[in-house]
């Protein structure tokens, strides 16, 4: 292989490994496998399925809308704050250590350049918000509707390096954003004093913003060269939400909630342009990226008037995660793609309580635990930090006696891992705040 078509390959590699980037949301594995919806559940640590009496219903068990009366709404922020860590920095690949799982897009177009870039962080603010309500219909229905978005982040880093040979310049930049937003609609029925049903659409919308630039520039006998890439896209699909919530004693509830998941097609554009080595491509693009199916079941527990307890078991299919785009122009850099990622079933385990301290008014605390999905292979600061992770979160709340409820709180996730003597760490701080209104 002469240089030119090695630096060729190489290049190819990085576009490719830019497509496992895009189809890969970072912080949460994905869309249903975030911390929940509301501040009151998240306080509980996401021991929710068979508590589910409020708006957020909609999310954890749309069974649990038949507890309540009348009609309601509810509106939900949680401010986020993660820092992802990399100790090795970002790798500047060749053809020796290239990775697409991890998904390097940096490569050496110079043998004389340095093999990593000095970024080993990135850290971002975000606020994910939601929104729903419930109303009461004929026939002892209930409906409930609502919008949330489960993962929204924008990692970004930048930086600068040197090649000491040449003197040159490296001025390099990345940018991923991923937005998750799920739009659902559910009716759920008591059948009778002991069983509950719920059933619902979901409508989430995948939105993917990717670039990323690298420019070398003021080496001594050696060429000036810019690299760019840049991928935008969106799509949407229509799944269900299925669940049931039993009631076989005053204190004691079951909940079991499924979220069928789907393969959404992210339709977009892509353009990818290297001066060095005279390629510049751009092309309309296909992208499966999968919402994985989700399942949980819950136990709630009111051991006194003032204290409720409970805990949730959650699993998520991640097994059918791959790589796969497809573009209308293929050609040396945009190069269509279709590899399995190796993903695993994942597992959370939730304990949360809550305890009326005075009248109306409420503290609560929750722990999850929370399994890694992705292989170890898949493990950078270009592709995600995914981690085992424990979750911690603490906060309270205060309920009128017929029409108002507000909630605060403060959540803490954080985990570390160790892949061949590198350590990755995530940890992200979060402020959760709520109010509702019942009619």
């Amino acid at each position: 292989m002469n240089g030119d078509k090695k630096s060729r390959w190489v290049f190819a590699a990085a576009v490719a490994a830019a497509c496992f980037v895009l189809c890969t949301p970072q912080v949460q594995a994905g869309g249903f496998e975030f911390t929940g919806l509301g501040a009151r559940s998240n306080m509980m640590g996401g021991a929710y399925t068979a508590v589910a009496d409020d708006w957020t219903a909609i999310y954890w068990n749309p069974a649990g809308l038949t507890q309540l009366e009348g009609h309601g709404i509810g509106v939900y922020a949680l401010q986020v704050n993660p820092t992802l860590r990399d100790s090795n920095g970002v790798k500047n690949f060749d053809l020796n250590n290239y990775s697409l799982a991890q998904g390097d897009i940096f490569f050496r177009f110079y043998p004389t350049e340095p093999a990593t870039l000095p970024s080993t962080s990135a850290s971002y603010n975000t606020v994910n918000p939601g929104v729903g309500g419930y109303i009461s219909l004929p026939w002892d229905l209930k409906l409930g509707i609502g919008s949330y978005m489960p993962v929204g982040n924008s990692i970004k880093f930048s930086g600068a390096a040197a090649d000491s040979t040449t003197g040159a310049t490296i001025d390099y930049n990345y940018s991923k954003t991923f937005f998750h937003i799920v739009n659902t609609v559910s009716l759920a029925r008591k059948l009778c004093r002991y069983v509950a049903l719920g059933a619902g659409v979901e409508v989430p919308l995948a939105i993917l913003r990717y670039s990323a630039s690298k420019n070398y520039a003021g080496g001594t006998g050696v060429a000036d060269y810019n690299f760019n890439f840049k991928q935008n896209g969106s799509g949407f699909f229509i799944g269900a939400v299925a669940a049931i919530m039993l009631f076989p004693h005053d204190r004691f509830k079951f909940g079991f909630t499924y979220h069928s998941g789907a393969s959404v097609d992210v339709d977009g554009t892509a353009s990818s342009s290297h001066t060095g080595l005279g390629i510049n491509e751009t092309s309309h693009f296909t992208s499966e990226l999968l919402i994985p199916p989700t399942y949980s079941f819950g136990l709630a527990w009111q051991v006194i008037d003032p204290l409720l307890l409970a805990v949730d078991w959650e699993m998520t299919d991640w097994t059918d995660q791959k790589i796969k785009v497809t573009y209308d122009q293929p050609g040396t850099a945009l190069v269509n793609t279709d590899v399995d990622a190796n993903w695993r079933l994942s597992h959370r385990i939730r304990f949360g309580g809550e305890c009326e301290v005075a009248k109306g008014w409420f503290v609560r605390t929750g722990y999850t635990y929370d399994m890694a999905a992705a292989p170890a292979q898949d493990i950078s600061l270009t592709n995600l930090i995914d981690v085992d992770k424990h979750i911690v979160a603490l906060g309270g709340g205060w309920r009128s006696k017929k029409h108002w409820a507000v909630d605060l709180g403060y959540q803490l996730q954080y985990g570390t891992r160790n892949v061949a003597g590198v350590n990755y760490k995530l940890i992200i701080h979060s402020a959760l705040i709520e109010g509702a209104y019942r009619f």
